[in-house]
This record gives C-alpha cells, structure tokens and sequence, in this order.
C-alpha cells in the first residue's frame, strides 16, 4: 500500500495473485496492512468522531485493533444490520482485502481482490455501502477529493455487479437466478441482494431486469396479476367472489389440477389473496379514502364547541384510528429497528398527522363549563386538526408512486421542495429587509404599536413588515400606502421626500424579487426536472422496491388488520409444523441449490472477466520479463 500513486496497482495486484501470493496468510494478518497504510486518515476520522465515546480512540496516533475495525464496519453497514465478523475468512480470503482496499480508497487493489471473491455481487453492493455511509458520516471526508473518489469507485462497482447480474442473468434458467438474488448472506444479516442493493441505494441494479422480474412477483406473490381498488372493493363487499375468476392465482399456490378438499382449496385462497403485496397495496387505498371521508364528516358534523354524549360516528373514527396507530406500531417492530423504519419518508409524515390529528382530538373535548367545551382549546385544537386533514389528503400521494408517469413526478415535487427552502431562506432575508425599511420610511413614532394598542392611529408594525413585501412579490402593491395620509400596514402622515424614496426601494425590492429571486427558483427547477427525468425509469423501479418492502411489513389495512393478525398467527403455526416435519430433507436441498448458485455466480464472473480481457487486451496482458 505504500507504492500506491507508483504504476499501476491494478495490475500489480494482479500480478501478485497470478504468481502465488499467500492471499489467506495476508487476509489473516488485516490489522498489519490497516496500520501500515498511508491513506487511512479518513478512516480514523470516522472512528474518532462516530466511535471514539466507546472506543476511546484518540487522533492522531492510535491504531487500528481488531475491536475497532469490526465495531466500524458494523457501524458503516448501518445500525439495522450487523455484520458478522466471525465468519471464517478462509474459503473467502479476498473478501477481507477487498473490504480493507475499499475503505483505504485503493480503487485498483479493491477491483482486483473483488475478482476472487466467492459473491462478486453481494460484495459489490457491500462495498458501496461502505463507501455511501463513510461519505455521509459526520467529518470524516474532509475534501472534495476524496468524495469524488468515492463516488467514483462507487459507480465502477455498481457497474462489476450489474455486469456480473447480466451474465447471471443470460446463462441461468430463471429458477436458479431467482434462488442466487433472493439467496441470504450470512456475513451480513441475512440479506439478499435487493436488500443490500435498497439499502446503498443502487437504483441502476435495481432496475435491472433480473431485479424487477424479482420485485414484480413478490408484488404479486401468489397471484398471477395485479389487484386494482375496484377489484379490492368489489371483494371487501362481496368475499365470494374470490372463487368466481376475478382473481387469477399461481399454480404453486393453487393448483386446479390437484385433487384438494374444497375447505383447503378455499384456505389457499384467501391465503394467496391477503399474503400479496399488491392486494395490501389496492386495500390500503380503499381504506384510507374511506378513512379520510369519515374523519372529515365527523370533524365537520360532530365536533361542535357544545358538550354532547360520543355517538356512533365518532366511535367509529376514534375506532378505526387507534388501529392505524396500532399497525403503524406493528410496521415498527417488523422492521426489526426504528431506524429502518424511520428512513421512509412517508412513515415521518405519518408521525406528524397522527401526532396532531390525537392532539386535536384531544384540545376539542377539553370540558370548560358544565354546556361547552373550553373556548380557547376548542379554537386550537380545530386548527390543529385542519393542518392534520390537510396533510392526511396530501398523503395520498403516495398511492400514485406504482404508476410510471406519476411516480417520478412525485420525487420531483420532494425534490423542488429543497430547492424551495433555499428559496425561501434568500426570500426571508430580503423580504425582511425592505419591510424593515418601509416601516421607517413611512410611519411614524405616535402612529406606531409593536404590541397592539387601543388608539385609532396606533397599527401594529409587525405585520406590516412582514406581509407588506410578501404581498407585493404577487402584484398587490398597495398604492395606496405611498399616498401622503395611510391608514392600513403604516398609518400617519409623511412628507414627499420619503414617499419617493419608499417607490425607490418598492422598485429595488420587486427588481430582486421578481426579476432574480423568481427565475433563479424557476432555474433550480428546471434543473431538478431535468435530472430527474433522464433517471425517470431507474427512479420509478427503485420506489416500486421501496413500496414493496413497506408492504410487506405490514399486514392489511385498519380496520381489517386485526383480523390478518389471527390469520397470520394460524399460517405461521401451520409453516412452523411443515418445518418441523421436512427439516432434513430441506436442508439437503438447500445445500444441494446453494452449491448450484455458487456454481453460476462464479461462472457469470468468469464470462464477465473473459469479456472484459477480449475488449482490453493492450491493458489486461503483462509482459513477461
């Protein structure tokens, strides 16, 4: 590693490798090669600032240890995973060197040793995420260097991997392509690929074919199409109409052909049914459009200041929203950690609108006299419950991010919204300072009442700052203000002179506003639009993924959930005795497929590395001396 910057490590490497070097006996002696690396700099930043509380690891002296280095690559793989470090590292000794090259940010030393590890892919995404979490932890990448390199290195191992997919992709039949994506790792939480590749946020991998062939069948899981909310009300009326054709199942969960009792015929079923993402996602909409024209009726209609008996309406809603509490709870604890829960946006939007809708709840029925509830409460709570419905309705939005043309419009919105802060921020400074300078230009000393007052001439000059320029940034210029004698935002009389001068700074104002401000906004959204729109499909994949997972944390809608509770408890039950009955024999095949997806992965990257040499000759031969 001290060589580094002289000739070309990449082939260096290789050369090493091709030649006999001990991999296993340098894999084993890790901490040597931490500690005599030069570019670790940026590594005992990290550790200092995100570990040294419970490593006491101090700059800029201390070394590297075997605690250290494991309890740092637990916490870069994220707090909702663990990576098991006790794996043995010698049936994968370049793993360990793959994994040191990447954090020490030896680009060509991490490609080469990635060749001959035993999962190219699953090591690929592992080490872009390394690479995105040290990057965005706290002062560990001090220049721009460095986290170009990063970006770098993690876009050419996005690439190895997707290469490695395509192959994987092209010469295996789909069952076993299906068996090595969805094959869990056990160095790393038992994790798939698409988990790995979620949680780096590899959106070019996700969207490739093998993954989305993946994602749209465990969309559907045993069903051959998806369900839309027409069908999924249809059935909520009606449940018959499971067993009428409305419904297509697969044959691995229902077989026509196989000679079942009809009650087993039934329970398969409604197995399939309720177990399918898209089927969770279709009752999702229908309930929550039923739930936001109930809340609104009931706050509208039976939140009245005057004291009243709770009648059926309102146990209704107070019903159905304790068991949306509940499962979001649930969603929770399925998710293993808070963390990964707390990552989805839309489950912080839900804190918010549940936090207030129960804030509100509970201001509305505060009692005040023995006939009406208590005035002031009552006021705020109706507002809280107003910002609440709104954001409830505004939530809907996520409904849309299955379809392909809206879903990514949808991330552009959230988007636009960071640049409509910056926005915001340079608005708030000018606004505040030309409103400050309207107040002293035109009003005067006894004609002015910061707090409020009870005089005719008094007005308070707060507002007058502040939705004075406000409003003049749409075209409500308030000529009239700039008149001699004015009674709205700045009363009193002034002379001539400072009337000019309040046009003067009216022109300066607006010049700013409109003419710069606005059109940098309009600037910084074209931007965003555009690119946006060249990732339009990638993007639309990746969120199909992330619905997905969401999906399948959760079990049916409010008010339906506590019945997929008890329905779930009876599949787990029956899975848990099917276990107990086969263990042997699904252990040996188990075994049996796992050989078979070693077999094709190291296959795929040998096709992969055969290509790469047959494009690249000039760069991939060594002359021998």
């Amino acid at each position: 590693s001290g060589h580094y910057g002289r000739g070309n490590l990449h082939e260096f490497a290789d050369l090493l490798i091709e030649h006999g070097a001990n991999v296993a006996m340098v894999s084993a002696n890790m901490l040597i090669l931490y500690n005599s690396s030069n570019n670790t700099d940026h590594l005992k930043r990290y550790v200092h600032y995100n570990l040294g509380e419970h490593m006491q690891f101090k700059l800029p002296d201390q070394s590297f240890d075997k605690r250290v280095i494991d309890r740092m690559i637990n916490q870069l793989c994220g707090k909702e995973q663990e990576f098991n470090s006790n794996v043995s590292n010698e049936t994968d000794p370049y793993f360990e060197l793959m994994v040191w090259a990447a954090l020490c940010l030896y680009p060509e030393i991490a490609e080469s040793m990635w060749r001959g590890t035993q999962d190219p892919i699953r090591s690929a995404l592992f080490v872009i995420l390394l690479l995105s979490n040290i990057k965005q932890s706290n002062k560990a990448i001090s220049n721009a260097n460095e986290k170009q390199l990063i970006d770098k290195m993690s876009l050419r191992f996005e690439a190895l991997a997707i290469e490695v997919l395509d192959n994987l992709h092209v010469n295996c039949d789909r069952v076993v392509r299906d068996r090595a994506i969805n094959s869990q790792w056990a160095r790393f939480s038992g994790l798939t690929f698409l988990d790995i590749a979620f949680y780096c946020k590899a959106k070019k991998f996700i969207s490739h074919p093998a993954c989305q062939d993946i994602i749209e069948r465990r969309w559907k899981r045993g069903l051959t199409s998806d369900v839309n909310v027409f069908i999924a009300i249809l059935i909520t009326i009606c449940p018959l109409l499971l067993f009428s054709g409305l419904v297509t199942y697969r044959s691995d969960w229902v077989n026509p052909n196989k000679k079942q009792s009809f009650v087993l015929k039934a329970w398969k079923r409604v197995q399939a049914y309720c177990i399918s993402p898209s089927v969770k996602f279709a009752m999702f909409v229908e309930c929550y459009l039923l739930f936001i024209v109930l809340q609104t009726y009931v706050i509208l209609n039976k939140f009245s200041r005057k004291r009243h008996s709770i009648g059926g309406w309102e146990i209704s809603y107070f019903t159905w929203f304790g068991l949306i509490i509940l499962d979001e709870i649930q969603q929770a604890i399925v998710a293993r950690n808070l963390q990964r829960w707390w990552r989805r946006i839309w489950n912080k939007i839900d804190c918010v609108m549940y936090l207030l809708t129960l804030t509100g709840i509970i201001l509305v029925h505060i009692p005040g006299d023995n006939t009406m509830y208590h005035e002031d409460a009552f006021n705020a709570g109706r507002i809280v419950l107003s910002t609440s419905s709104t954001i409830f309705i505004i939530r809907m939005t996520q409904m849309f991010v299955v379809d392909s043309n809206l879903g990514p419009t949808i991330l552009m919105i959230r988007k636009m919204f960071q640049d409509f802060k910056v926005f915001l921020f340079l608005f708030a400074i000018v606004a505040l300072a030309f409103g400050t300078g309207y107040a002293i230009c035109l009003t005067n000393p006894e004609n002015v009442s910061i707090s409020g007052g009870s005089s005719d001439n008094s007005s308070v000059i707060v507002p007058g700052i502040l939705f004075y320029p406000f409003f003049q940034m749409f075209g409500e210029l308030y000529v009239d203000e700039l008149g001699s004698n004015s009674t709205t935002y700045f009363p009193g009389k002034r002379s001539d002179e400072r009337i000019a001068f309040a046009v003067v700074l009216a022109a300066l104002y607006l010049s700013i506003v409109v003419l710069m401000l606005v059109n940098i906004l309009i600037a910084m959204f074209s931007d965003t639009y555009t690119r946006i729109k060249d990732k339009e499909d990638v993007i639309f994949k990746s969120q199909k993924l992330e619905l997905l997972l969401e999906m399948e944390d959760s079990l049916l809608p409010a008010p339906f959930s506590f019945i997929h509770f008890i329905f779930s408890l009876l599949i787990k039950y029956r899975q848990r005795l099917k276990v107990q009955q086969h263990l042997e024999e699904m252990t040996e095949e188990n075994n049996w497929h796992d050989a078979i997806i070693r077999s094709a992965i190291t296959d795929s990257l040998e096709e992969y590395l055969k290509k790469e040499k047959s494009t690249d000759c000039d760069s991939a031969l060594i002359p021998l001396l």
